[in-house]
């Protein structure tokens, strides 16, 4: 990178991409506050629910072993010995999946721990295909989210889902 430190056609790509990222990330920050609102709306996530807050991570020049050490670090601290759920958020090409990886080798390898890792996109992504299903099977062909995203039907739609382990 050091190499391109001077070109200004670099700078300016790199200015022109990091907008890109931004703003999609927005976009989809945006679209997903909306999924969550028709949720509480229906019913399907307590509209009292109050998320603890977020550890904030800055991964600026780190490596994913120095990133995935850090948040190792705050689990330990917090241990109770029941496990732990993690949730890695972070714009688009931080290294979240690289850094997943990291801290799951680790717990394994280092404490023999079972770890279970799951990606949002996965899922979001088979109940978006489902629902489009849904409504070309019940429907005129056109997505209606009032008709298909039911509490009803995303019960369906997550119970057709099957998990299983993948191994890497």
């Amino acid at each position: 990178m050091s190499h391109y430190a001077d070109s200004d056609l670099f700078i300016k790509l790199s200015k022109s991409e990091g907008d890109l990222i931004l703003t999609r990330d927005q976009e989809d920050a945006t679209k997903l506050q909306v999924g969550i609102d028709y949720a509480k709306e229906k019913g399907v996530i307590d509209k009292d629910y109050v998320p603890e807050k977020y550890i904030t991570v800055d991964v600026l020049g780190k490596s994913p072993d120095e990133v995935s050490d850090e948040i190792l670090g705050y689990l330990e601290a917090g241990d109770d010995g029941k496990g732990s759920v993690i949730v890695i958020c972070g714009l688009s090409g931080t290294g979240k999946g690289t850094t997943v990886a990291k801290i799951s080798q680790k717990l394994k390898e280092n404490e023999g721990k079972d770890v279970v890792c799951w990606s949002n996109g996965n899922i979001f992504r088979s109940v978006t295909l489902l629902a489009a299903t849904w409504c070309e099977q019940n429907g005129d062909g056109s997505f209606d989210a009032e008709k298909a995203l039911t509490k009803e039907n995303l019960a369906d739609f997550i119970n057709m889902l099957s998990f299983g382990k993948v191994r890497r």
